[in-house]
């Protein structure tokens, strides 16, 4: 007897989580009208309940095409209660798929700003190389350009020396009878040395001003390349610190994410099995949550249905049935 109890408690226990499950998971498949297909559900599962421990106490006294109806009825409903549960479970991993499919977005989508920054960073670099380069190369340039200037000044000034030292050959020195006419013949060089002169002041003023010229170039281009390095350098660590910030902000996304993981790992170890066994060739997370599910509701409903049916033979043993009396 105890046994039997024992028996009638299992299957009811079993029977009620089936219950809630294939109830739970029929409103799923219909959300739009919720708390009907949950009253709907469960009466039926009640029924099946009771159909099924009917049926097997009055087997034998039931007509045939009755017992056939109820027979298929709580076939049906088994099926029906498999489908729930099937739904109920499936939804389960649905929603885990989703939150880690989420997850998933979310880090790729950082994943791909900071990319995005580092290739920004890698720009910047270039930018401070071409000006580095650019600043070298001017300088160069007007460097070359700046001692030919500076030849062409020292040798006017060499040239502007050698006259000046042939009329103080006149003046300083005292050549024939008389001083004074040696004073009047470097005058008169002098005079006659003006063109060359002027041709050769020229010469340096202009060689000056290309100098100055030059010079104000270099200084404006370094100026302009200086600025813009600096300005690189500054969006360089603004793009390196908003990098540091999308590092901070994944890692509690790729911590959810090895957490969720981490739960479905048992499911991953099932798959891998099926690949070990060579019943396939990949590891498919989804196949294998879809046959753990359809092993669970194989031996959910139906051992509820014949632990009942197994708890009503013991009390049939114990208390067997009156047959109905034959109608007159």
């Amino acid at each position: 007897m105890f046994i039997a109890i024992l028996t009638l408690l299992s299957a009811l226990s079993i029977s009620g989580v089936a219950i809630f499950y294939s109830v739970i998971g029929l409103a799923t498949i219909f959300p739009g009208a919720f708390w009907p297909v949950v009253i709907m559900g469960s009466v039926l599962e009640v029924g099946k309940l009771i159909t099924a421990s009917w049926l097997y106490r009055q087997w034998k006294f039931t007509p045939f095409l009755l017992k056939t109806y109820l027979t298929i009825a709580v076939v049906l409903l088994s099926i029906i209660t498999s489908m729930g549960i099937f739904g109920f479970l499936s939804k389960a991993h649905l929603e885990q798929n989703l939150a880690s499919d989420t997850l998933v977005q979310r880090v790729d989508i950082i994943n791909d700003k900071i990319e995005s920054q580092t290739v920004y960073i890698e720009r910047q670099k270039a930018v401070i190389l071409r000006s580095e380069k650019a600043i070298d190369r001017a300088g160069k340039d007007f460097t070359q350009d700046i001692a030919v200037q500076e030849n062409i000044i020292n040798s006017a000034y060499a040239r502007l020396q050698v006259l000046d030292a042939d009329v103080k050959a006149y003046t300083d020195q005292g050549k024939g009878f008389f001083k004074g006419d040696n004073i009047k013949r470097g005058v008169e060089l002098r005079t006659q040395q003006k063109p060359e002169r002027d041709k050769l002041n020229a010469e340096i003023a202009e060689a000056k001003a290309l100098i100055q010229k030059y010079r104000d170039q270099s200084r404006q281009g370094g100026d302009s390349n200086n600025v813009t390095i600096e300005q690189a350098e500054t969006n360089i660590i603004t793009a390196q610190n908003k990098i540091d910030d999308y590092i901070i902000d994944r890692q509690p996304l790729e911590k959810k994410l090895i957490n969720l993981e981490a739960e479905v790992g048992p499911v991953k170890y099932i798959a891998a099995l099926a690949v070990d066994w060579g019943m396939t060739e990949e590891v498919n997370l989804s196949k294998a949550v879809r046959w753990v599910i359809l092993l669970i509701i194989v031996v959910f409903d139906p051992l509820a249905v014949l632990l009942l049916i197994a708890a009503n033979q013991s009390f049939a043993r114990r208390f067997p049935p009156t047959p109905p009396k034959p109608q007159v």
